[in-house]
């Protein structure tokens, strides 16, 4: 998936060639939690009859999700400031953010390049600055603090990466969400500045934000010289404490200052020019929007949703100040009463006798896209866009909810952001490809993203279309639907006489994949194997093997040929076997010759360290388990228990036995040829 993120990133797959390999990821990943989930989608439960009659029975209906719209607005006069604003900040042909965890060395990392005109976000990477002859000396101080150095120095690199994104990001939500990061990054590059004239030192926080230095100082200005530097030294094992890491000045190139300065200038640059801004398009545009919709439907109340708490105080302000009535809300504001006023006046659930119509309009963020009940509201607006699209859909679920149908139609409207700050963020094709993957896995009722093969910003740009249909019924409703209308039938009477190990043979033209497919279980588990060779058999997903079987009243089954046996003696020989995998097969080993250190050494319960062997050696417990393991040191060996319990280890030995102990049944067989 790495893979092919990067691929979809520089465009060098096709729309095609994408939809095909996260639909092969993606069955891959089905076939390891079609045991463990049932999806059940609106589609679903109108597709399957049982389901169907007992909506009905309780009188529950569905609403229709429209498509959701793309909006969009004129920048004007601001045309300019714009692009000159996302020239500095954003960065369009940065390669993909390295994470420093996927890498042994980083010292071959090198740092992207940017001119004298871009924001560098130097003060939050000072390491990327350290001269070579003082590397080493930095490296032992850092781990001498407690920080892995890689770890600590990809970190850096990152975060410069993230901030200047991040800057990109919250301006394209609102001026005041980015005027608010613009003043705190101004705020911290002269802090940093201050820092290293009266330290000698550049701090790197972990931990929240750094005071003030000067502040620092001034609160320990005393007479008393020796009870002031006392107290600021208190002061700064506080700071350390809580992560920070002091770098010294003389270890860093004149790059980094230089670079600073170049940063301090830019930002102050940008905030003079937009603290003279007296209108914002996108707003006006907005207000414009909002006013129509109350006006054309009055009954509809509406919930407005931003990433930023900045964003929605901005807009909840300013629409009260165009006097509409709405209501806004953060987390910051999360007390009983302001959730009570939201339920009364939002929520279709509570007795219509104390519903409150004081507030027709929600401004929110996703503090509020979990847990809440808003369907009094027919109407969704993503002020902007997050980065993780799972957030999408839990604020349409805010209104689309079935204990009692509102509207007959719900619609959603989305601000993406322009060309220019999709080269920086790629929130769309982020949030696409992952959606992409989220309906290839689980599949999906309602299109939440984009509705038109192209959609186009301010600059004309094209957008990729969300791969997918807008509406898909899981792989199984159909088939339930069709056991539901035979069930107690003739012919499933008759079928159900069929003895075990029955073969057959299938000839068709639908060019299906030839070979033999074996349906068998053991305990509760279940297989379909497939074999298109003589050397080795794959398992299938149940979707696939249901592919190959279905078949219409009318066609005829065949003897099977005289190259069935072969491959079905593949097939079977392979049915409860399992995969071989060096990887894994490499973990298993390391983790068994370190319990068996542990075993040898007395590290903990003997008895617990048996066990565990045993469900290594049976690979019934999880990589994730055995990757701990590997990962103990030796004086750690003893907290073991704590990190996986003998509770675990007792149920994995319980599922291993219930599976092993079960006789394996071969329940049928089908040959596939194509004619």
């Amino acid at each position: 998936y790495k893979a092919l993120k990067k691929l979809s990133k520089d465009e060098k797959i096709s729309k095609d060639e994408l939809k095909l390999e996260v639909d092969s990821i993606a069955s891959k990943i089905r076939t390891i939690i079609s045991p463990l989930i049932i999806r059940r989608s609106r589609l679903d439960l109108d597709g399957i009859p049982d389901y169907k009659e007992d909506l009905r029975k309780q009188g529950i209906k569905f609403s229709k999700v429209n498509p959701p719209e793309l909006l969009d607005y004129d920048l004007g006069d601001l045309k300019d400031l714009y692009l000159y604003t996302l020239q500095r900040i954003s960065r369009q042909d940065e390669d993909e953010t390295i994470d420093s965890r996927d890498y042994e060395d980083t010292t071959d990392i090198k740092d992207e390049k940017l001119s004298k005109d871009e924001f560098k976000a130097a003060r939050y990477k000072p390491v990327m600055y350290v001269l070579p002859e003082h590397e080493e000396k930095l490296k032992k101080a850092v781990e001498n603090a407690g920080f892995e150095y890689n770890l600590f120095k990809g970190t850096q690199r990152n975060l410069a990466k993230f901030m200047r994104t991040l800057l990109v990001r919250r301006f394209e939500s609102s001026q005041k969400a980015f005027m608010v990061s613009l003043t705190n990054m101004l705020e911290n590059c002269k802090n940093i500045v201050a820092w290293a004239d009266k330290r000698g030192t550049v701090p790197v926080f972990k931990k929240g934000q750094l005071p003030d230095i000067e502040a620092l100082y001034d609160s320990t200005n005393d007479d008393i010289s020796e009870i002031a530097d006392k107290e600021l030294e208190i002061a700064i094992e506080k700071l350390e404490a809580r992560g920070m890491f002091e770098i010294k000045v003389e270890y860093l190139n004149s790059d980094f200052f230089d670079d600073l300065n170049a940063d301090i200038e830019l930002l102050q640059d940008l905030k003079d020019k937009w603290s003279k801004v007296t209108h914002d398009p996108k707003l006006d545009t907005f207000v414009n929007i909002l006013t129509e919709q109350l006006k054309k439907d009055p009954e509809r109340k509406i919930v407005v949703f931003s990433q930023y708490a900045d964003t929605v105080n901005y807009l909840g302000k300013k629409l009260e100040n165009k006097e509409l009535p709405v209501y806004y809300y953060t987390a910051g504001k999360a007390s009983a009463g302001n959730k009570e006023t939201i339920k009364l006046n939002f929520d279709a659930g509570i007795e219509d006798s104390k519903q409150s119509n004081e507030y027709k309009v929600l401004i929110a963020t996703d503090a509020i896209s979990e847990g809440y009940n808003l369907h009094r509201a027919g109407t969704i607006f993503n002020y902007d866009i997050p980065y993780n699209p799972t957030r999408v859909i839990q604020r349409i679920g805010r209104i689309n909810r079935i204990n009692k149908k509102m509207f007959d139609e719900l619609y959603i409207f989305n601000y993406f952001p322009t060309d220019i700050g999709e080269a920086e963020t790629r929130t769309k094709q982020i949030s696409t490809l992952k959606m992409d993957m989220i309906h290839a896995i689980m599949g999906e009722d309602t299109k939440v993203l984009t509705s038109e093969e192209e959609l186009r910003s301010y600059f004309i740009k094209e957008y990729e279309q969300m791969q997918g249909e807008s509406e898909q019924k899981s792989w199984d409703t159909d088939y339930r639907a069709k056991l539901n209308q035979l069930v107690g039938s003739d012919e499933m009477k008759e079928a159900l006489k069929l003895p075990l190990r029955t073969k057959t043979r299938k000839k068709t033209e639908k060019e299906l994949p030839e070979g033999v497919l074996i349906f068998a279980k053991k305990g509760n588990d279940y297989v379909f194997k497939f074999a298109s060779d003589k050397e080795s058999a794959t398992d299938i997903p149940p979707q696939d093997a249901f592919k190959l079987l279905d078949c219409d009243e009318s066609e005829k089954g065949y003897k099977v040929s005289d190259d069935f046996e072969e491959l079905y003696n593949t097939a079977k020989k392979s049915l409860f076997s399992e995969d071989n995998n060096e990887d894994v097969d490499k973990m298993r080993r390391e983790a068994l010759e370190k319990i068996g250190i542990m075993i040898q050494s007395k590290a903990c319960d003997p008895e617990y360290l048996e066990d565990l062997k045993t469900v290594v050696e049976y690979d019934a417990i999880s990589g994730y388990a055995i990757r701990s393991i590997n990962r103990l040191k030796p004086k750690e060996y003893s907290t073991l228990p704590e990190i996986i319990s003998k509770d675990y280890i007792n149920k994995a030995l319980r599922t291993y036995d219930n599976i092993n102990q079960g006789v394996e049944t071969l329940i049928l067989a089908e040959e596939i040829e194509n004619i």
